[in-house]
Parts: structure tokens; C-alpha cells; sequence
């Protein structure tokens, strides 16, 4: 069991230019994962946010900026924050599809509340 408020930053997708699962994170025993998604000006792709307990299926976070319920992050243009709610859940993963052109980073973060 991790140690309360302890933090693990984990790349996702390393410059990803292209389709890419990214990483898969271990999320058991954490309660939030914390990801940042950071593209370049030319990005133009999807990010598809998902967990894991017996099969990957999507997972939906809040934007932090704004509230906003996502389940993926698209855009020509992206530097946003957004957090999961993991309680329960075996992994998570940001994977890359629909990528056309540029490049993006994808951080996590997760932690015990």
C-alpha cells in the first residue's frame, strides 16, 4: 500500500508521434491518477484515456482548468490538465490514436488522497 499523499510521475507517451499505447500504469491501491497532455503546435491526434480491471475500457476524468467530464483529449493545440478518479481500478493508460501529424507528451501522476 503506498504511503499517504506519496506522488509517482510516470511518462505516458514520450513524444509520441505516432498511434501508441502508452504506458500502463499500476494504479492499485492509489486513488487519483493526475495527467498532463502537452502537444506541439502542429499536434492533431487523440489521446483516449483508459483503465484497466479486466479489459482496457475508457475511463472519465475532469478537465482541471474547467470542470469539463472527459473521456479523451483532441486538438490542434493542447496544454491541459486533467484527473481520474482510479479507486478500485488495476491500471491506466493514455493512448495515442487518429495521429496525423506533430507531437505530443503525456505525464501522469498518481496518488493516495
Amino acid at each position: 500500500m503506498p504511503t499517504q499523499f506519496w506522488i509517482e510521475e510516470i511518462l505516458q507517451n514520450a513524444q509520441a508521434a505516432a498511434a501508441a499505447d502508452g504506458v500502463e500504469s499500476v494504479v492499485a491501491g492509489y486513488d487519483f491518477v493526475v495527467v498532463h497532455v502537452k502537444a506541439a503546435a502542429s499536434w492533431d491526434g487523440t489521446i483516449n484515456f483508459e483503465a484497466d480491471v479486466a479489459g482496457w475500457v475508457v475511463i472519465q476524468g475532469e478537465k482541471v482548468s474547467d470542470s469539463t467530464l472527459v473521456t479523451t483529449a483532441t486538438g490542434t493545440t493542447l496544454d491541459a490538465v486533467y484527473r481520474f478518479d482510479v479507486t478500485g481500478l488495476k491500471r491506466f493508460r493514455a493512448r495515442v490514436s487518429g495521429r496525423a501529424v506533430g507531437n505530443v507528451t503525456v505525464t501522469a501522476r498518481r496518488q493516495v488522497a
